[in-house]
């Protein structure tokens, strides 16, 4: 499947549609689109009469109050959504952490688990028992006891002529 075939096509039925999945939004519906300049879609707004009536009703029906509370129903709702969402994908993140391999970049693996940490934000509590969290310090625990350290050892080695002696510095 070619990539043509997924941008729709520009004419007053698409354009209707795009108007109405943005709810007037013009950039959103310019997106919508596809490959749309906001200029190019304004223009073919201001040259159809039709296309000039949906915008105006929608426009009208935003202006009313109850419009206004579902908006921010439907804005909590998606709100929700999307934190759902996150948390899916914070967990899938800690999967990947409890299941790879750290090697020698645990710096990397302190990041990933922090990120992990923060995007799972807080969750329902249990039975007084947050289990998600209780998850996340467990696994922070053990990672900063078997964490590899960084070990340097100093030699110094100095060598003078026959005579003199050799002084070594650990």
């Amino acid at each position: 499947m070619n990539d043509a075939a997924l941008v729709p096509q520009f004419n007053e039925t698409t354009i209707r549609q795009a108007l109405l999945d943005a709810q007037g939004d013009i950039f959103t519906a310019a997106q919508l689109l596809g490959h749309v300049t906001v200029m190019k879609l304004d223009r073919a707004i201001r040259q159809s009469i039709e296309l000039q009536n949906v915008f105006l009703t929608i426009k009208q029906v935003k202006a009313l109050p109850e419009y206004d509370r579902i908006s921010q129903e439907q804005l909590e709702v998606e709100v929700a959504r999307r934190q759902s969402v996150y948390r899916a994908d914070g967990l899938e993140v800690l999967h990947e952490l409890a299941t790879m391999e750290h090697k020698d970049n645990s710096a990397m693996a302190q990041v990933k688990l922090a990120a992990a940490a923060r995007l799972i934000g807080p969750t329902a509590e249990k039975e007084g028992v947050n289990e998600l969290q209780q998850t996340l310090a467990d696994l922070n625990a053990a990672y900063h006891q078997n964490a590899p350290r960084i070990k340097i050892q100093r030699t110094t080695t100095i060598e003078m002529g026959p005579q003199e002696r050799t002084v070594s510095e650990q």
